[in-house]
Parts: structure tokens; sequence; C-alpha cells
């Protein structure tokens, strides 16, 4: 283990109900289930994982970064929960920094994974 931290809950969505919040996990997880070439190790464990693909924007003058935020619910073989994310920086964003972004995220969790 690098760092475990306690955490501080700062704020608490409202207003969402319980469908819809189970609709944005849903799809969260469909984003690593529908990438078996990325996340195969993981999808064929007992772990739940869910992430979201995206762009890290540093201003209007500079091009985006490719980004993948996910994270472990904590409900199966999941020892803890963790949540990771990991920002490519780019001078354009392609494919190829998004998919890299993925795969470092993959890599981190599988040794996460045999670390516990």
């Amino acid at each position: 283990m690098i760092l475990q931290n306690e955490p501080k809950i700062k704020n608490t969505v409202e207003g969402i109900s319980k469908n819809t919040w189970d609709l944005v996990h849903a799809g969260m997880q469909g984003v690593v289930t529908n990438n078996p070439g990325v996340f195969g190790k993981i999808i064929s464990s007992d772990i739940t994982l869910s992430g979201k693909t995206g762009t890290a924007q540093q201003s209007t003058t500079h091009p985006d970064h490719g980004l993948f935020v996910g994270f472990t619910s904590g409900n199966t073989g999941d020892k803890t929960p963790v949540a990771l994310a990991i920002r490519i920086a780019t001078d354009t964003v392609r494919p190829l920094q998004l998919k890299s972004a993925m795969v470092l995220w993959n890599t981190i969790m599988e040794l996460q994974i045999r670390m516990n």
C-alpha cells in the first residue's frame, strides 16, 4: 500500500433518484465491461469496476489531455474500495492518449488486486 487515507465528506449530492444513480453506475461499469481488450483480467475477477474516459481541459489555448477515472465498489471481492484518476498530458488529444490512460489505470489496478 502506498497511502491509506480516511475519507472526509465535503459535500453530498441530493435530489438524484436511486434509479438515476444506478443508471450512472451501470453506464460506468459498461465502460469497463465493453473494453475486454484493456480490462480483461479485471472483468474476469470478482472485482466490480466502474470508469469514465474523457479529456481534461487545461486552457482554451492548450490541447486537452487524455483522462480515465475509475473506482472499485468494495461490494464483491474487493478488499477495500479504490478510486484512481490517470491523466496523460499531451500536445494533441488523440485516441492513443485516451487508451493509454485506460491501460495505465488497468495496470495499476491489477497490481492493487495482486497486493490484496
